[in-house]
This record gives structure tokens, sequence and C-alpha cells, in this order.
């Protein structure tokens, strides 16, 4: 139950996202209509989101967070001033994915993914560092960390693996994708 659940979130923000690219569909009634379309049966007896959980695999949950606060600025959502820090956000993710995803397609000695299945390693740590990240008042990310332990403990989505629900490759991709825009936009400056 918990993994289909995980699915519609997921399929229903990512569909959310989609819709809303549109400014002229910004609009609460867009938005659940998008939602709702994750639950379309298809022709094969799965649904839309299914068919986006075969292509995009399960998303961590800060994926989710990035999603979700995508769609609450395009909506006009108020959002804390911190959460539109990009650099809180992806600078950490690429450190992780860059740590994380080559080592574990073999480019290297030590494969750090499998301490995701371990017990108690990896929870402590990210509580750890949930907990800084709340003491130097950086409560998106602190409340994200936790959120992630407690899904990963609940069994909530497909994966046994805790790395599942703080990364992804998309979100790996996505810190990628920004440190390069960041990096376009420093050399535009320097040139000019």
């Amino acid at each position: 139950m918990g993994t289909l659940m995980w699915i519609h979130l997921q399929g229903g923000l990512l569909l959310a996202v989609l819709v809303t690219a549109r400014p002229s569909l910004r609009r609460p009634v867009w938005v659940l209509a998008a939602a709702g379309a994750a639950w379309l049966p298809l022709a094969d007896g799965s649904d839309l989101a299914g068919w986006l959980y075969a292509y995009s695999d399960q998303l961590s949950l800060p994926s989710l967070a990035l999603l979700l606060g995508l769609l609450a600025r395009r909506c006009g959502a108020p959002l804390p001033a911190e959460a539109g820090d990009t650099r809180l956000f992806f600078a950490p993710t690429l450190v992780l994915a860059l740590g994380l995803y080559p080592p574990a397609l073999g480019l290297g000695p030590w494969d750090p993914y499998a301490l995701g299945f371990g017990p108690w390693a990896l929870p402590l740590v990210t509580l750890t560092l949930a907990g800084l990240a709340a003491l130097r008042g950086h409560w998106p990310p602190a409340w994200t960390l936790v959120a992630a332990v407690a899904a990963w403990l609940g069994g909530i989505a497909e994966s046994v693996n805790l790395w599942d629900y703080l990364t992804d490759p998309w979100l790996g991709m996505a810190a990628l994708a920004w440190m390069v825009r960041k990096w376009q936009r420093k050399n535009l400056r320097s040139t000019v």
C-alpha cells in the first residue's frame, strides 16, 4: 500500500509540474486535475502514475520536495525564504551524487551505496545532519532529511535502501545542470 501511495504522489507531482509549465494553467483546478490524472487507467491495466514510475523509477524525498516547491512557486504560494536558496540544496546533492553513483557503477574499490542497507550507521548520520541543519536554522533541509528517514523506516516506498529516499539519479542530474548553469553565468559575467 505504501509503494502505491508513493507512486501516485510522485506521478501526481510530476504531472502537476508539467501542466503548470504553461502559465495559463497555474490555477488550483488545473493542478488538481493534473494530480488526479495520475490515477487514469491505461489500456495495459496500469495507470498513468505507474507508467511514469516505470520510466522515472523511485524519486527521493528531496526530489519530491523540489517538485512540490517548484509547483508552489509557480502557483504563487509563499515559500520559506531559505527554500529559494538553491546552493543549500544542490551543492550537497551534487557532492552526494558524485560520491555515490560512480562507485555504484563499479568505478572504484568500494561501493558506499551498500551503507544504505545498514540498520543504523546511515540513518544516524542522516539524523545528525538534520539536527545540525536545524541548529543552524535550515528547517526545510532538516525536515526533508527527517522525513526521508521516517519514510525509509516505515517502508513507504519500494526500496529498502535509505540512499533511495535521500537522493536519486534525476536529482543528481538536476544538481549537475545547476552547477553547469551557475558556471556559465559566472563566465558570462566575467567576459562582459
